[in-house]
């Protein structure tokens, strides 16, 4: 039998002996409170009798008009009394009618009573004397037996009290006996069908757990826990094959990754080789540009100075237009260095202290900064760990970009700093003419102009800002409007103390 099924069928069980012990119950002590509703009847009845006697006596003792009032008075709640009772049992309906025509007679012998002893001359006439004194006593002899007849109802409803308290009783009792039974027989289905299998079904996990695959659960019951340990026997045989697959996997894995790892370490290498390579390349490379640039300008001034009054003002212009050219060039070549040796030539990172950064940048631009009539402020920056030299060129590159693209007003230049979720997050902002936000990515590109010629700057100092910050693990960004100047962010992320 299945466990919901065994757990339905007790139910039921249980619910029927509680419905049958309600009723019982029930119906027990309707008939106790009839029995004791009908046991005091006839204890009124008894002493309605026993007051009937007592009046009766001293009505033919003294003749007095009270006695006779409360002797009819309690005739007539005896007759409702006896008129009102609902006995059910033969016997009980047998003196119940008995009392009720004695309890007739007894009201028309005393009304005769009363009529013998209200004549004129009663106790003159033998004869009449004789007959009050037979009526008294014929109704003192119909209490008597009518009090009999109470009393035997009072002890026929006592006893069926008590038997129905001990009906009762009995009933509690079996009741009792048969929920224990019924507690008793539920305890030992669900020590042998639920208890010992989840104990089994629980070192079974353990044992899963644990690592040891090859573990069963012996349980062959065709109820829900018997088909828990099959569905659990499936999935621990099933876990035992991913299990080994997933082994192989992992070794199919490790070899590629160890293959992979010495790939990558000697794409390392190569990379590392030729960035080296590069390097060197760059630096021979702009040195020996370099030179040749030198020489082109110096020979065409010397021409321009020695020449100069045979070549006429067209070819001076193009003497001049050759010689910036050739600035020009230079000047590049320097940018794509110092781009270049951004990674390769810096320093280790120390502690430093923003603030002395930001004065030495303002220092080395001091002759820019006095002819723009510029004030550049600061607020509170903090300790970090950068490099103190392109940290330097940093706050420099931004500080000249807000001299070049000043407005009308002089420039107003404020330097910031402020923690945020594990990052010092730094702001170069200025009054400038600022840019269209839709240029606020390409300003970072190397070689990216938005201006005229007439412009100095080849558009590379912003791009060398964003290397240098990307070698110390931030980012940087612009946020700018046309005409509502512009503010550089960038962040350094928190090291040690800083």
């Amino acid at each position: 039998m299945r466990i919901k099924t065994l757990l339905l069928v007790t139910g039921i069980v249980f619910l029927a002996m509680m419905a049958a012990l309600v009723t019982v119950s029930i119906v027990t002590a309707q008939e106790g409170v009839r029995g004791r509703e009908n046991r005091g009847t006839a204890t009124s009845i008894l002493w309605s009798l026993q007051s009937l006697s007592v009046l009766t006596t001293e009505y033919a003792a003294y003749r007095e008009e009270r006695p006779v009032y409360q002797v009819l008075q309690t005739q007539a709640s005896l007759a409702k009394m006896l008129d009102e009772a609902r006995f059910q049992g033969p016997e009980e309906k047998a003196i119940l009618a008995r009392i009720t025509g004695q309890n007739k007679q007894l009201r028309s012998d005393f009304e005769y009573l009363v009529q013998l002893y209200g004549q004129e001359g009663l106790g003159t006439t033998v004869k009449q004397a004789e007959m009050a004194e037979r009526v008294k006593s014929r109704s003192h002899l119909d209490i008597e037996l009518m009090a009999d007849d109470a009393l035997r109802l009072s002890d026929i409803f006592g006893a069926k009290v008590a038997v129905t308290q001990t009906v009762a009783d009995i009933i509690l009792g079996i009741a009792l006996l048969m929920m224990i039974a019924l507690g008793v027989i539920l305890f030992v289905v669900a020590w042998g069908r639920m208890l010992v299998p989840l104990v089994r079904l629980q070192k079974g996990t353990r044992a899963i757990a644990e690592g040891k695959l090859d573990y069963r659960v012996g349980i062959a019951s065709r109820d829900e826990i018997g088909e828990l340990a099959a569905s659990f026997n499936t999935m621990a045989e099933r876990l035992k094959y991913s299990y080994s697959a997933l082994g192989r996997s992992r070794d199919e894995l490790e070899i590629k990754v160890r293959e992979r790892t010495a790939e990558l370490q000697r794409t390392a290498e190569e990379l590392h080789r030729s960035n080296i390579e590069l390097q060197q390349f760059a630096y021979v490379a702009s040195h020996d540009l370099q030179e040749p640039l030198r020489s082109i300008s110096s020979f065409l001034q010397l021409t321009e100075k020695r020449y100069g009054d045979r070549l006429g003002n067209e070819g001076k212009e193009f003497i001049g237009i050759s010689v910036a050219a050739a600035n020009r060039l230079q000047e590049t070549i320097r940018g794509l260095l110092d781009y270049s040796r951004v990674q390769s030539l810096g320093s280790p990172f120390a502690k430093v202290q923003a603030e002395a950064v930001v004065n030495e940048a303002v220092n080395n631009l001091h002759t820019a900064i006095e002819e723009s009539g510029a004030r550049v402020t600061t607020g509170g920056l903090p300790l970090i760990y950068a490099d103190n030299r392109q940290l330097v060129r940093l706050f420099q590159n931004l500080i000249a970009n807000s001299l070049k693209f000043r407005g009308v007003q002089p420039p107003e230049i404020k330097i910031t700093a402020e923690k945020r979720q594990g990052e010092w997050y730094f702001c170069v902002k200025d009054n400038g003419i600022g840019i269209d936000p839709k240029y606020n990515e390409r300003i970072f590109q190397i070689f990216q102009r938005l201006h005229p010629r007439s412009v100095p700057g080849i558009g590379i100092g912003l791009a060398v800002c964003r290397r240098i910050v990307e070698r110390h693990g931030g980012r940087i960004w612009i946020e700018s409007e046309i005409g509502k100047g512009a503010a550089f962010w960038f962040t350094i992320p928190l090291r040690g103390d800083n």
